[in-house]
């Protein structure tokens, strides 16, 4: 896996020229601090994130936990969260990518893949779960469409589909599951936040 992973952090220096820098493969975006970030207030939308080199901690109204290399990033709503990044042991650049969830294709992936009767689902928001080779291949793959851009209208969808896949196979599968079904807590807390955000920046008269 390590090889992978080494392969992966590659990629993602050649190709993020900025703190944060979107790419041609949909909803994929690559992360690179060259400084530590004190702790900040932002917004996450469902997505996953995946951290290369380095490291963060994450609150979300609990106490925060840590993310690195060892782990796999799960949102699920919108959520405001503190977050911290820190560079590496030896002062390297913190190295990141995050995948944003498509819900059509999200959706598509479900009817493909049946519960697992595992426990019962982590609460929906923000939760981490161990990166295994299986999940880290397909994202390697996805990184590697960027040196091939031909490639990625066809092949980038497929590689989506096999993260999904992968993801709701594991630990955090009913938390994902969560997330594409309209009843669900996860859901209903994405609607609110939703209509509070237009709340928020709806035109006033005064």
């Amino acid at each position: 896996m390590e090889t992978l992973l080494e392969r992966m952090r590659d990629i993602v220096e050649r190709h993020a020229a900025h703190f944060r820098q979107e790419t041609a493969v949909p909803g994929l975006t690559l992360y690179r601090v060259n400084q530590p970030v004190p702790p900040s207030h932002v917004l996450y939308r469902p997505r996953m994130v995946v951290i290369l080199r380095g490291s963060k901690t994450i609150a979300a109204g609990d106490a925060p936990f840590l993310a690195d290399i060892s782990t796999f990033l799960l949102v699920t709503v919108d959520l405001p969260v503190c977050a911290q990044v820190f560079l590496d042991h030896e002062g390297r650049s913190h190295l990141a990518f995050s995948l944003d969830i498509d819900r059509a294709a999200l959706a598509d992936a479900m009817a493909k893949t049946a519960p697992d009767g595992r426990a019962a689902a982590t609460p929906a928001g923000v939760a981490t779960a161990g990166m295994t080779p299986a999940l880290v291949e397909p994202f390697a793959r996805l990184l590697d469409l960027l040196d091939k851009p031909g490639d990625i209208p066809f092949i980038a969808p497929l590689i989506v589909q096999e993260i999904y896949y992968r993801v709701l196979s594991g630990p955090l599968g009913d938390s994902l599951r969560q997330l594409a079904l309209s009843g669900s807590h996860a859901a209903q807390i994405d609607r609110a936040m939703a209509v509070a955000h237009s709340q928020m920046f709806a035109p006033r008269h005064m």
